[in-house]
C-alpha cells in the first residue's frame, strides 16, 4: 500500500512541475509575440533547434550528442 502511495504521489508532482513549465512557456510566447526584439530572437533560437534537432536525427550516437548539448546548455545557463 506504501509503494501505490509514494507513485500517486511522486506523478503528482510531475503533473505541477508539467503545469509550472507549461505556464513558463505560455509566458514566453506572449512576450515574444508582443515584442519584435524578442520575437527576432525567438525565431532564431527556434531555428537554431530545428538544425540542431536534424543534425541529432542524422548522428550515428545521438545519445552521446544529446549528452554534450546538454552540457553546453548547462554551461551557457550558469555562465548568465
Amino acid at each position: 500500500m506504501k509503494i501505490s502511495q509514494f507513485f500517486i504521489d511522486f506523478l503528482s508532482e510531475i503533473i505541477h512541475v508539467i503545469i509550472m513549465l507549461r505556464n513558463i512557456i505560455r509566458f514566453a510566447v506572449r512576450k515574444a509575440a508582443s515584442d519584435p526584439r524578442v520575437r527576432a530572437k525567438a525565431t532564431e533560437t527556434a531555428r537554431k533547434i530545428a538544425k540542431g534537432a536534424g543534425d541529432l536525427a542524422r548522428e550515428p550516437e545521438p545519445a552521446k550528442k544529446l549528452g554534450r548539448l546538454a552540457g553546453r546548455i548547462k554551461k551557457r545557463i550558469i555562465n548568465n
